[in-house]
């Protein structure tokens, strides 16, 4: 069995977008993805990014995610 991802072009220039910083630190962000099932190849199809909203990361030296805990 044979295992690929395949990422739309707006998925992976939202990607960029987000994780190529000017600063030169590392990023994070997450994705939902789906699988897809064929006779000899699973694909995991990459549907969107889920980037952190502020003040959910903290970026110096080590990234960390904060899951935000207010209903606002």
């Amino acid at each position: 069995m044979r295992f690929s991802v395949a990422i739309p072009t707006p998925v992976d220039a939202d990607f960029l977008r987000h994780l190529l910083r000017r600063d030169g630190q590392e990023d994070l962000c997450f994705a939902l993805w789906y699988p897809s099932q064929g006779a000899s190849r699973t694909t995991a199809l990459i549907g969107e990014t889920v980037l952190p909203q502020d003040g959910e990361r903290r970026v110096h030296g080590m990234r960390r995610f904060f899951r935000s805990t207010s209903s606002g």
